[in-house]
């Protein structure tokens, strides 16, 4: 029996065993709520994260339409490896957007994409849908026009020590063609 114990493969031997009982102890405590299939190679524990206030972006020829309607920001919840939603959460370099290339003008209930996040990450997005309407982009030249506010009747000269000036004369106002029409074509 000295000769085993004092052995170097007796040594070993013992060690692995320790070494694999202890692996297996940490990993049953951490795999206690996973399936059978992994309680031998854990898969790591997971995390989840809420991101607010993340920019909603909209894909959109901006030169011939107007979009209403499209929230600001949109909540991104999302789920996974730790490292991995621990790197989304710090890096935040994902795009979250509406596309709405394609759609004619009218009011259309869109789905919030994501572009950029790890395909291992569980995302929700709320909203998951927006409402909204697209016009048709108008525009019109207008006039810039000098106003005073509270002076009516007053000489310029007592108010002025000369003649206000505009600079540009002239101005491009655009928007929803209905928003146009309504304001200045009446």
């Amino acid at each position: 029996m000295d000769k085993w114990i004092k052995s170097p493969w007796f040594t070993r031997i013992v060690s692995l065993f320790l070494a694999l009982l202890l692996y297996l102890t940490v990993s049953i405590d951490e795999n206690a709520s996973q399936s059978q299939e992994s309680f031998f190679f854990p898969q790591g524990t997971t995390e989840a994260e809420t991101m607010e206030n993340v920019a909603l972006q909209v894909e959109l020829d901006e030169g011939r339409h107007v979009v209403r309607g499209v929230p600001d920001t949109v909540e991104v919840s999302i789920e996974g490896p730790v490292g991995v939603v621990t790197q989304a959460v710090r890096q935040r370099n994902f795009d979250v957007f509406i596309d709405l290339n394609g759609l004619k003008p009218g009011t259309h209930e869109v789905d919030v994409q994501h572009n950029g996040l790890s395909s291992q990450l569980n995302v929700v997005i709320q909203p998951q849908t927006v409402e909204v309407t697209i016009e048709e982009r108008s525009s019109i030249k207008q006039q810039v026009e000098l106003e005073f506010v509270g002076r009516n009747g007053t000489d310029l000269s007592e108010v002025f020590a000369s003649e206000p000036t505009i600079d540009p004369k002239e101005v491009e106002v655009s928007g929803p063609k209905s928003e146009i029409e309504k304001n200045w074509h009446s």
